[in-house]
Order: structure tokens, then sequence, then C-alpha cells
């Protein structure tokens, strides 16, 4: 777990007005829930939500171009097996 998560319950915690604190930054957690790392979330939103709030978005970004990639790595995998097979085939019939 990284800071990430609690930034964006701290984002959301204030676009509905309310004040990021533990306890409520606690109950919305998904993950473990590590005391140090939620203080220090905290701090950071607290300090500058804006910084805050582009390094979350910048990492999700990120998370979402790798899923794109291996997504894509996926697909030409299963069409270079398709051609595999189709080779195969092609090789079988020339040596009969």
């Amino acid at each position: 777990m990284n800071t990430n998560e609690v930034l964006a319950i701290c984002k959301q915690l204030a676009l509905e007005g309310k004040q990021p604190s533990v306890a409520l930054v606690k109950t919305r957690m998904t993950g473990p829930k590590v005391l140090p790392l939620i203080i220090e979330g905290i701090k950071q939103y607290s300090a500058n939500p804006n910084i805050a709030l582009e390094k979350h978005e910048t990492h999700v970004e990120s998370e979402l171009t790798d899923k794109l990639r291996i997504m894509q790595l996926e697909r030409d995998a299963m069409e270079l097996k398709k051609q595999v097979e189709e080779l195969k085939v092609i090789i079988k019939k020339l040596t009969s």
C-alpha cells in the first residue's frame, strides 16, 4: 500500500465537504490500514491538495497505460500463436 489511496480518499472527503482525518480515511480504505502511511497521506494532502491530487492522477494514468500495454501485448501474442498454427499446417502439407 502507498499513500495514493489515502490521497484519493482525502480528495473524496474534501469534495463531500468533510475534513480528512485518520478515522474517516480508515473507514473508507479497502486495503491494509497502516497508520503511518495514513498520517503521511493526510499530511501531504493538507499541505497542498493540488500537488497531492496531481500525484494521484499521474499514478492512476500510469496504471491505466500499463494495463493497456499489457492488453496489447496479449492481443499480439494471440495473433502470433494463430500465425504459428497456420504455418504448422502449411509445413505439414508441404512435407506430406
